[in-house]
């Protein structure tokens, strides 16, 4: 199984790998080279703060990415563009309760990123074997 970090300028944090109960790291720009068979239990996780994921795979000659999910990032930033906007028509909002909003959104994106922050997806770069 290849498991593959790429590079996108993006991502700094590493990538804890666990085959069989033996942790690898991976880096941006680097792949894992694993011996698995069916049955055996490969895990994964960005950074320290984030949930641990398995990776189901079907076939010893699997290759995945691990990618951030993107949808949610977007979903974040136009969710912080329509509170400004809102702001902004509202004009009379006290200090409190704009910051009590912002760290609100913030906490929440930071959950879902825990849970949902990023995936192992099937990995196609057009290499001959």
């Amino acid at each position: 199984m290849l498991i593959t970090y790429p590079q996108n300028g993006q991502m700094r944090a590493p990538v804890f790998v666990t085959h069989n109960g033996q942790e690898h790291v991976l880096t941006p720009g680097q792949s894992l080279e694993l011996a698995v068979r069916r049955g055996d239990a490969v895990t994964f996780r960005v950074g320290r703060f984030t949930k641990t994921h398995q990776i189901a795979f079907q076939s010893p000659q699997a290759e995945f990415a691990v990618v951030p999910n993107k949808q949610l990032q977007i979903i974040f930033v136009a969710a912080m563009m329509i509170l400004a906007g809102g702001l902004y028509l509202l004009k009379q909002v006290d200090n409190t309760w704009l910051s009590v909003i912002v760290v609100v959104a913030l906490i929440g994106y930071e959950v879902l990123n825990y849970f949902t922050g990023y995936a192992a997806v099937p990995w196609h770069d057009g290499r001959k074997r």
